[in-house]
């Protein structure tokens, strides 16, 4: 049976909204009480749409699934690695302040591809689109994805 993550409801995105004292804004909220499964953010140059790739990639985090095989594997994918950077770096920022940070790689050079592994099981890897073979070569099945 394919993994099916469970969303997380309007109360549970709100205790974590508080734990890492953000105040999300009636568009975002929007999207987070939305009950689909897919989301698509659109916005122009410091909209928010990487703030908002980070925090919905924590639901796999807050809401994990005990009858799936760890570790999850999430897949960032941008034009390129250094188009992942935001997204990567908000995640990692959430992760540290809710403790469940385990590993991370975050090379100075943007052209290389970051991963963090949470104590929870999820690992999360940057990739870059603009070699769409590596992606595949990887042998890896993602549960989720953020595109950036």
């Amino acid at each position: 049976m394919p993994y099916q993550p469970k969303l997380l409801s309007k109360a549970q995105w709100e205790v974590l909204f508080q734990k890492l004292a953000l105040r999300p804004t009636a568009a975002m909220s929007d999207v987070f009480w939305n009950p689909n499964l897919l989301k698509l953010v659109m916005g122009g140059e410091g909209s928010g749409k990487s703030l908002h790739g980070a925090l919905y990639a924590l639901n796999c985090l807050a809401n994990p699934n005990p009858n799936v095989a760890k570790p999850l594997h999430y897949m960032i994918v941008g034009d390129s690695y250094a188009e992942c950077r935001p997204e990567f770096k908000y995640l990692l920022e959430f992760v540290n302040q809710l403790g469940l940070l385990q590993s991370k790689k975050l090379p100075d050079d943007k052209d290389e591809p970051c991963n963090l592994i949470t104590k929870t099981g999820q690992e999360f890897y940057t990739y870059s689109a603009k070699d769409p073979m590596k992606i595949s070569a990887s042998g890896v099945t993602p549960h989720g994805i953020i595109g950036c």
